[in-house]
């Protein structure tokens, strides 16, 4: 006997029209929407590969994150969004 797990669900959307089937042609035609909060998948930009591999480099050579931020504000390098590094 199969178990649904407690995360599965079925909506049924659109019951506008019944039709009585008069041959033994029956087509039955599914709509399945499937959402993941799969979080592994990085897309980044080319500046945030750079900030995040500089940043990495840096803090394996010991130095911690307020010197790293320093480093970049006073190259004038800003997050994606424009802003300096805190």
């Amino acid at each position: 006997m199969n178990q649904i797990s407690s995360n599965s669900y079925s909506t049924v959307t659109d019951l506008s029209e019944r039709v009585k089937c008069e041959t033994s042609n029956i087509f039955l035609q599914f709509t399945v929407t499937v959402s993941s909060s799969n979080l592994n998948n990085y897309f980044y930009s080319e500046h945030q590969q750079y900030l995040y591999d500089t940043i990495k480099e840096f803090h394996q050579k010991g130095l911690g994150y307020k010197k790293i931020s320093n480093w970049f504000n006073e190259r004038n390098i800003k997050t994606p969004s424009g802003r300096f590094i805190l």
